[in-house]
């Protein structure tokens, strides 16, 4: 599972920062891809 996490965070150029909340970010990136109007993530 882990290496999922790890490749999903680093398609969407979250780099592994402990002062960084990885999750958080990602679902950012997600909402702003979603209000872009694409609908689906690649």
């Amino acid at each position: 599972m882990e290496a999922h996490v790890t490749q999903t965070f680093l398609k969407l150029d979250l780099v592994d920062d402990p002062a960084s909340h990885r999750r958080v970010h990602a679902v950012l990136a997600y909402l702003r891809h979603q209000s872009a109007g694409s609908g689906e993530i690649e």
